[in-house]
């Protein structure tokens, strides 16, 4: 079976999943389905976004209650309704990637819906454009899982696994088919199709392994079914880890592999080895972008696990001052690291302008002020950014106490904002917090109430506002 390479993502889509799975690590989970989202919207194709798109809708789900899952597959059903003629309006046009994007939407709302997950599918191989049947073939294999017994996804998948020529996946397929529809003349055709082909291919290309072939013994079936499974146990990883890496003393120079191996070392938390394995792959595969932004991601996640124990040290001993010194080295070192890689990632996409939002927000937490407003100032042009922008360059002008212009921000921040969501919320309460700096206490009070008369609980606004009467008088 040759091997089908997954098309190469952007360097925005890359950006996006990468932020997305500091997310996802952090367990915010809302906030990651929504990179992924714009990840997989930005680039169709990249299988691994999607994967852990799903993984992290699962995980979601799995956290919601049983009342709250009906609902949401309730949700997604009503949705699905008036979603199937847009869909259908996109199919009828060809576009087979806005296919791809609406299915998206309601897979957000309930990531289980086999009939999205098809048409998905469905899509992504109508596309006809290269590498994209792995899309094609990750989202039916989600959709069996959720429904081993819907025929046609499992008719689908066998087609197009003989199509590119891994016959024993077809063969799993046609078996599974057999197994509910025992006397259907047309599976036992298509498993006499397959072993005729398979005998041709043993026989012409000796070399030629596919994935159940590799599959001879207990112990690989058992390799199988965990690899099949989207939530690992320790035991699990381990086992495919001492699998893998006895793959690859025989195939040293497998790209695929090394990708494959340090995923699992990230999975069991060993970022040095999944580092290392990820430097070699690059060194094999120079021309895939995303292993030089995912060892950045790594090392960041590295940085993140050292200041973790490091602070889980010094609450069992508050004191040591040598303690507090190494958690603030690791933090500083983490942030010099960032800052290297985003001016790195700048210099070569300089129009790029999450970047330099992202690299303001570091200049800001790491109290580098002027840095911060020149990035936030180029920032800004971005429209998905523009009012973060200005509420952050209002946060660095405030920090220099150069009030006017912070209030300037804040203002022209609030005037682009008509609802009174959360994002307007935390700009009011910054412009209030400048009044109050400047002892302008009727100013003050006059932001603070507007927070105050829709959410009481808006973080310490009560408080805020007693305060601030009581320094009237």
């Amino acid at each position: 079976m040759a091997e089908i390479k997954e098309p190469t993502p952007s360097g925005n889509a890359i950006m996006l999943y990468n932020r997305g799975m500091d997310a996802f690590n952090k367990d915010n989970l809302d906030y990651a389905i929504t990179l992924f989202i714009s990840a997989v919207k930005d680039s169709p194709g990249f299988v691994k976004a999607r994967n852990i798109l799903r993984l992290a809708e699962y995980k979601q789900l799995e956290k919601s209650s049983l009342l709250s899952v009906i609902i949401k597959k309730f949700t997604a059903l009503l949705i699905t309704l008036p979603v199937k003629s847009l869909l259908l309006l996109n199919v009828l046009q060809k576009d087979w990637i806005g296919v791809m994007a609406k299915a998206e939407d309601i897979l957000k709302e309930y990531p289980k819906n086999v009939h999205i997950l098809s048409q998905l599918a469905n899509a992504a191989e109508m596309t006809k454009q290269e590498g994209m049947i792995l899309t094609a073939i990750d989202s039916y294999e989600k959709a069996r899982r959720v429904s081993r017994k819907n025929l046609r996804v499992l008719k689908t998948l066998a087609r197009i696994y003989r199509q590119i020529g891994d016959l024993d996946r077809s063969r799993a397929c046609f078996e599974d088919i057999r197994r509910y529809q025992p006397h259907d003349k047309d599976i036992e055709r298509g498993l006499k199709d397959l072993a005729a082909l398979g005998t041709i291919a043993r026989g012409g290309l000796d070399d030629v392994t596919t994935y159940r072939t590799k599959i001879r013994d207990e112990e690989q079936s058992d390799i199988f079914e965990k690899e099949s499974r989207l939530v690992k146990s320790k035991k699990d990883i381990e086992a495919l880890i001492a699998n893998t890496e006895k793959q690859l003393q025989s195939k040293p120079d497998n790209t695929n592999l090394h990708k494959k191996l340090a995923e699992l070392y990230i999975e069991s938390r060993d970022f040095s080895k999944a580092i290392n394995t990820l430097e070699i792959a690059s060194r094999l595969d120079e021309g895939d972008i995303t292993l030089k932004r995912t060892i950045a991601s790594v090392k960041v996640n590295q940085f993140d696990e050292k200041i973790k124990s490091a602070e889980e040290k010094l609450k069992n001993d508050p004191q040591n001052n040598n303690l507090k010194f190494e958690v603030q080295r690791i933090i500083k070192n983490k942030s010099d690291f960032i800052i290297s890689d985003l001016l790195q990632n700048i210099k070569q996409y300089p129009s790029n302008l999450i970047l330099h939002f992202k690299l303001g927000n570091i200049y800001f937490n790491t109290g580098e002020f002027d840095k911060a407003i020149a990035e936030f100032q180029i920032a800004v042009k971005n429209p998905q950014r523009r009012i973060s922008s200005m509420n952050k360059l209002g946060l660095c002008f405030k920090a220099k106490k150069m009030h006017d212009m912070a209030i300037n921000q804040f203002k022209k921040a609030i005037q682009s904002l008509r609802e009174m969501d959360t994002t307007k919320k935390e700009v009011i309460y910054n412009l209030g917090n400048v009044y109050e700096e400047m002892k302008e206490w009727d100013k003050a009070i006059e932001q603070y109430k507007k927070i105050y008369e829709v959410d009481i609980n808006y973080r310490d606004i009560a408080q805020k506002i007693e305060n601030v009467y009581k320094q009237k008088g």
